[in-house]
Parts: structure tokens; C-alpha cells; sequence
């Protein structure tokens, strides 16, 4: 039996979340509000009482007491109350079938898949940006994660029958049109990043001893962005050059050279060393003695690359970490320990998208070249004209 449900929550988020006016969004950048069909949310009318909009709040808190990250919670909070948006304002199904999930077919669910692949001048009540007017196929998958995770649950708390995103006709990705090649940086990229973090005057601050050392671990480490962010002072073991770390798959250790433990060491001496310092505080901190926090870490980021003048975010160093340890012949099942995958699937991918180390595996195994009459197809001279 399906679950009546109605909201008398007085929590306030973010505008698209529960503003409490008529407004749209304020844009951010170069994006502008339209006018058009695509009318933004009435939420002074709708955010005490649609019951899609207090399950998504349900789910939400679900996630929390499941000890997801803020930043997980987070994108999962924006994507889900856009689909709300699509599904109340955008098609104005909320007047035409109701504004329960319940009322979320296969048809409609196929509808918002086709709604993200579109190639559309405003999308969420927004003009977008100029060359921005499609979503990338990474984007379109991870709406379509996010949707089918929020309705899962609600199939196994009873609010619905059956989930529309488990029929098969509906689909966010094409397995054979997906671009599976893994972006990893050369090494000459990496050495214009440390050069710009090794300047002198960089380094005569404690933003700039600070940032070499993050930036050494998370390339010498492969570790995901939330688990650099979570670590604690206790986690670091300068004497075995590893860390404990808390990741989607559990606790792990990870591993560093003697060079990163170099930089951490500079850090830890300069500024960590107070008395009695508390060793479950973070390890990485502001100037102001706050933990650093995903948004201020994102902004440090962006900062290097316009000083370095490479293209590069935190999950590209970790795509690096294990190219580069495939390419050095570390095999797929010590990989796959220390990148923390649940699944030695996803870590093969850095194997099969690997040319260097294919190369050299054909090199070694060639057909051709193992053949007892192989020596016939080596080159010779060029032969004489008329001969």
C-alpha cells in the first residue's frame, strides 16, 4: 500500500529548493532568466503542500543518515528538485496528472530523458550560455543516476508501485556512443603545475606550502577529492608514507613517495606544529584556522590553473595516478586497491585505455614477430632497378 504523504515542512534551501517567492533563480555568470513556456517554479504556492518536493526533502535526509558526503547531498539535492521543476513547470504535468512521483510513467520518464539530450538555448528556466546549449553525455548520465536512485528509494519505502527508470526503454546513455577514453595529464602539464606552486614567493606563504602539499598528494596518492578533504591529522603516518582514508568503498590506505611526504612534512612543521593540537582536527586548513571546505578547495583550483595555464581539476589527477601506474606495469589488481573501486571493472578501463601499455603488450606477443619464419618479413635493401 502506497504511502499518503503531505508536507508541512518550514525548512528553507536554496531558490530552487524552498524560496518563498515567485522569483526565478538568481542567475550566476552569464546566465540569464527568460521569459518563456518554461516558467520557474511557483514555490510560494507549492513548497508547503506538494508532496513531490517534501519526498525529495525525505530522501534527502534519508542520504544524510546514510552518512553521504555534502557535496553528494548537495548535487543530489540540485538535479532532483530540477526534475521536480521539469515535471511541475516545464511540461506542467503536476496539473495534468498530479504532483505525486506516483504519477511518473515510463512515457514521461522517457520525455525527460529526451528533454536532457536536446540541444536547447534555455534549459532549467535559464538562458544558457553560448556553446553550452547541449548537456556533455556525462552531464545527461548523472541526472539520469540521480533520478533513478530518488525513485528506487521511493519504490522501497512504498510511495510508489514501481519505478519508471527500471524499464529498459528508458535511457540517459548509449553504451556504444560514449567517449570511454580516459583525460589524464602529461607529464609536461604536471611539471608546469609544480613549477607555478615552487616559486619562491609562493612558497614564503602558508596558502603556498599548503597548496604544494595537497597538490603532491593528490598525484602521488590517487585519492577522490571528498577523501583528501575528510582527512585528519591522526590519518597521516609520515614514517610508513601512507594515510588512512574514508572512501565510497570504506576505510583504505593510500600511499606516498618520499618527495610528497616532503611537502606534507614542510606544512605539518611550519603550521600544524601548536601545542596540543587536537589530532582528529582536519589536516588541511584556511589561513583563518577553518577547515578547508570543497567550495574553497574548488577555488584554489581554479586559481592554478589560470596561473599554470593547464586545464585540470582533482579527478583528472587521480586519472592520472592511474595512468601513470598502469603504464609502469602495476597490475589491475593492485590498482584497484589503491584507487578504492568497488569493482576491478572500472579500474580495467585504465588498462583498456591505455595505447602505451598496449603497445608495449603487443610489442612483446606480436603474431608476426614469434613466427619461426619471422625473419622473412624483415626489410632488406632496397633492390637494384632492372633486377
Amino acid at each position: 500500500m502506497k504511502k499518503i504523504l503531505t508536507d508541512t515542512s518550514k525548512n528553507t534551501h536554496n531558490q530552487w529548493v524552498t524560496s518563498s517567492t515567485t522569483q526565478p533563480p538568481k542567475p550566476q555568470g552569464n546566465l540569464t532568466v527568460v521569459s518563456s513556456n518554461s516558467h520557474p517554479p511557483n514555490l510560494k504556492n507549492d513548497q508547503e503542500t506538494c508532496p513531490f518536493r517534501s519526498l525529495i526533502r525525505d530522501w534527502l535526509n534519508y542520504c544524510r543518515s546514510e552518512g553521504l558526503s555534502d557535496k553528494t547531498i548537495g548535487d543530489y539535492r540540485e538535479k532532483t528538485f530540477k526534475f521536480w521543476w521539469w515535471w511541475s513547470q516545464h511540461t506542467r504535468y503536476t496539473e495534468k496528472l498530479g504532483p505525486h512521483p506516483e504519477n511518473v510513467g515510463v512515457k514521461e520518464a522517457r520525455e525527460f530523458a529526451a528533454y536532457l539530450r536536446e540541444h536547447l538555448s534555455t534549459r532549467w528556466g535559464l538562458r544558457v550560455p553560448a556553446g553550452k546549449e547541449k548537456l556533455s553525455v556525462a552531464s545527461v548520465g548523472a541526472y539520469g543516476r540521480t533520478v533513478k536512485v530518488f525513485f528506487a528509494w521511493l519504490e522501497r519505502e512504498g510511495y510508489i508501485e514501481v519505478t519508471p527508470f527500471s524499464n529498459k526503454s528508458v535511457k540517459f546513455t548509449n553504451k556504444h556512443k560514449q567517449d570511454k577514453v580516459i583525460k589524464y595529464l602529461e607529464s609536461e602539464d604536471l611539471n608546469r603545475i609544480l613549477l607555478e606552486l615552487a616559486k619562491p614567493e609562493s612558497l614564503q606563504t602558508y596558502a603556498g606550502v599548503r597548496n604544494m602539499a595537497i597538490i603532491a598528494l593528490l598525484i602521488d596518492s590517487g585519492m577522490r577529492r571528498g577523501e583528501f578533504l575528510s582527512l585528519r591529522l591522526c590519518d597521516i603516518d609520515l614514517k610508513k608514507n601512507r594515510c588512512v582514508i574514508r572512501g565510497k568503498t570504506g576505510q583504505r590506505h593510500a600511499f606516498f613517495h618520499d618527495l610528497c611526504r616532503n611537502t606534507i612534512s614542510d606544512y605539518l612543521q611550519q603550521y600544524r606544529q601548536e601545542q596540543n593540537e587536537d589530532q582528529q582536527s582536519a589536516l588541511w586548513l584556511c589561513e583563518d584556522g577553518e577547515a578547508l571546505t570543497d567550495d574553497g578547495f574548488g577555488i584554489m583550483i581554479r586559481r592554478l590553473e589560470k596561473r599554470s595555464g593547464v586545464d585540470f581539476h582533482a579527478h583528472r589527477l587521480r586519472h592520472t595516478f592511474a595512468t601513470t601506474m598502469s603504464q609502469h606495469g602495476v597490475n589491475v589488481f593492485d590498482l584497484k586497491e589503491m584507487l578504492g573501486h568497488s569493482s576491478i571493472t572500472t579500474t580495467q578501463i585504465y588498462v583498456q585505455n591505455n595505447p602505451e601499455h598496449l603497445s608495449e603488450v603487443h610489442r612483446a606477443n606480436s603474431p608476426l614477430a614469434n613466427l619461426p619464419v619471422s625473419s622473412q618479413f624483415r626489410r632488406r635493401g632496397r633492390p637494384r632497378k632492372g633486377s
